[in-house]
């Protein structure tokens, strides 16, 4: 597109120089910076990213729908591990069983979304996503063992407990995370 073209768009832009010392604020920046000209370029021809919209689609929904039901199964096995009865807490208000929950929860998306980033395909997700919640499940499970009274005071609804629970959670996904992103 010639630059008159662009001077054009930039007119457009600013509706006809209404605004004269901003427009030439951005012409200056335009026709100095090749970063600007190529957000500037209007759309022509919507079709290759609807094309490429109909082909990726598919795939995204494979990769999300796998990738989330090993989170789901992983939850469910954290929920059947645990010493304490999470959910029937959260039911009740106890508000240190949510923040423990919750950072699970999280402890265990973080690294599968590194996997989901890091995967070529569904069996990346589905094994080594495995893999990692396991590995995650483990360490939840040290944790709790190290911390000896920790869901005697979850039960309790001590949230101080329940939030040095679920950022040692975090923490322990964070290197997960990052070991299995390379």
């Amino acid at each position: 597109m010639p630059d008159s073209q662009y001077i054009v768009f930039l007119q457009i832009i600013f509706k006809e120089n209404r605004n004269e010392n901003g427009y030439r604020k951005i012409k200056r920046l335009f026709l100095i910076s090749p970063l600007f000209r190529a957000i500037a370029v209007p759309m022509s021809d919507p079709t290759p990213i609807i094309q490429s919209l109909i082909a990726g689609l598919p795939v995204l929904l494979l990769h999300l729908g796998s990738a989330t039901a090993v989170w789901a199964g992983a939850l469910l096995l954290y929920i059947w591990i645990t010493p304490h009865r999470e959910l029937a807490l959260i039911r009740e208000g106890n508000e240190a069983a949510a923040i423990s929950f919750g950072g699970a929860a999280i402890g265990l998306a973080v690294p599968l979304a590194f996997c989901l980033r890091a995967s070529l395909n569904v069996w990346d997700i589905l094994i080594w996503g495995s893999v990692i919640l396991v590995l995650q499940l483990i360490a939840f499970r040290v944790l709790d063992f190290m911390l000896k009274d920790l869901p005697k005071r979850i039960e309790n609804d001590e949230r101080a407990a329940a939030i040095f629970l679920a950022m040692s959670k975090f923490a322990v996904a964070a290197l997960n995370a990052a070991a299995v992103s390379g």
